[in-house]
């Protein structure tokens, strides 16, 4: 009576789920990973190129804010000096300002012009007022 009780197994017998082997299999395939890296690695380089863009307009609008910024304070010395005609260029670090006073009936016209290089390119600004004289 080899076997009569069902807990009581011959030494050689194999349990059930063992012969069965079209149990589902869990974990990821080969291709189902490499899939996911590609899928990764596309995200982090879009994530790259997007921080190299925010970086090059966050330090463009930090030069075109110091370019307004030379050129306010530069329209307030014409403003302290009065309606006085005169013309001239002044270097503040990388910006060149060239401004002009020119006299009217009692007004005067302030033009200043910004320059500076950024990326290898010149740019331009330029900024105007008028004074009462």
């Amino acid at each position: 009576m080899p076997n009569s009780h069902p807990s009581r197994r011959s030494r050689h017998s194999l349990p059930a789920r063992c012969l069965d082997r079209r149990l589902p299999r869990t974990g990821f395939t080969v291709a189902e990973l490499l899939v996911g890296l590609l899928l990764l690695t596309v995200g982090l380089i879009g994530t790259a190129g997007t921080a190299t863009v925010l970086t090059y307009h966050t330090a463009a609008s930090v030069r075109a804010e110091r370019a307004t910024n030379a050129a306010l304070s530069k329209l307030a010395t014409v403003r302290a000096t009065g309606c006085v005609a005169h013309s001239g260029t002044d270097t503040d670090g990388p910006l060149t300002l060239s401004w002009t006073v020119r006299i009217g009936d009692r007004s005067a016209s302030a033009d200043v012009i910004v320059t500076y290089r950024e990326l290898g390119h010149q740019r331009v600004r330029s900024y105007s007022a008028s004074l009462l004289c």
